[in-house]
């Protein structure tokens, strides 16, 4: 089993690193920035051993990769996804990565404006009628942390911006 780089160490990579992990796969989490204050990013992730990689990622772990997963605002067309993508990787974004996982039924909620508005409005009406409601995505509340809840009668409601339907299947 290959290691899976999450690109991203916002609060979605970090969801999508604590998924990954909890799913028994081994994430690698980068981000170009070398500032980061890694004591601090590590204590948001659920293992102390998950690998975290600052600036650059190398060759040879390029070599040990078999996916990657973006954070919503990684552009598509930055050097280092176009070499991976060029080297045969899968490119998936967080919310696919969370779709994957999911149990319940889902709405997804897009467009140029009011997708905060609808999505809450529509969340706040589910959860009058269901028991199991996750109001996710863009509005705050990434995917990945949530989807392990899911059940076969849960509703999601979920905030997607085009960028990240652009590395939706």
């Amino acid at each position: 089993m290959g290691k899976i780089l999450v690109i991203g160490s916002g609060i979605s990579g970090v969801g999508a690193t604590n998924l990954l992990k909890s799913k028994g796969k081994t994430p690698v989490l980068f981000d170009a920035n070398t500032s980061i204050d890694v004591a601090a990013l590590r204590q948001k992730l659920i293992s102390p051993e998950i690998e975290i990689v600052l600036g650059e990622v190398s060759r040879e772990l390029e070599a040990e990769l078999e996916m990657v997963v973006l954070s919503p605002g990684v552009p598509l067309d930055i050097p280092l996804v176009n070499r991976l993508r060029d080297g045969g990787l899968p490119i998936s974004g967080e919310i696919e990565l969370a779709y994957g996982y999911e149990q319940g039924e889902i709405a997804a909620i897009t467009g140029t404006n009011g997708k905060t508005t609808t999505t809450t409005l529509v969340g706040d009406i589910l959860k009058a009628y269901y028991d199991t409601v996750f109001v996710v995505g863009n509005i705050g509340n990434p995917y990945t942390t949530q989807v392990c809840e899911t059940t076969n009668t849960s509703k999601t409601v979920a905030e997607i911006s085009s960028f990240q339907l652009e590395t939706a299947r």
